[in-house]
């Protein structure tokens, strides 16, 4: 009961530590996944527009932005009640029936890439205006 009563807390913490993120965490990752993926200048600049084409440098970007951002792991995939945290948060939507449809792994989904990428596309579809606001305001 004591080692029950001990992985509890941890996962409490664990979960606790995590926030939603905002303008400044949205800044600070794409800095980051800028650096690591040499994203040039056009590219950038299509997704500051919010417009991500089909190619491998934005998968790579937009896989690396859910990880700076704790929304998805190697090696458990997407953290889906970061997800829908992030959105319900903000704005008293009921996402979760769509964020698992979205998030859930598919035939095509052969890479971590494709799925994080086929996942931000599914639900950037119906939701791009409520994405936008929860990701461009200030805190």
């Amino acid at each position: 009961m004591k080692y029950f009563a001990a992985v509890l807390l941890l996962a409490t913490v664990v979960c606790a530590e995590w926030t939603t993120k905002s303008l400044p965490d949205l800044l600070a990752a794409r800095t980051a996944c800028v650096t690591k993926h040499n994203v040039p200048d056009d590219a950038l600049e299509k997704y500051k527009a919010w417009t991500f084409p089909e190619d491998d440098l934005t998968r790579a970007y937009v896989t690396c932005i859910f990880k700076e951002f704790g929304l998805f792991c190697d090696h458990e995939g997407f953290h889906v009640d970061r997800l829908v945290l992030q959105f319900k948060t903000a704005h008293g939507l009921d996402v979760q029936p769509k964020v698992e449809d979205c998030a859930t792994k598919r035939a095509e989904d052969t890479t971590n890439e494709l799925w994080v990428f086929r996942a931000f596309k599914c639900f950037t579809a119906e939701h791009l205006p409520l994405v936008r606001a929860q990701l461009t305001k200030a805190n």
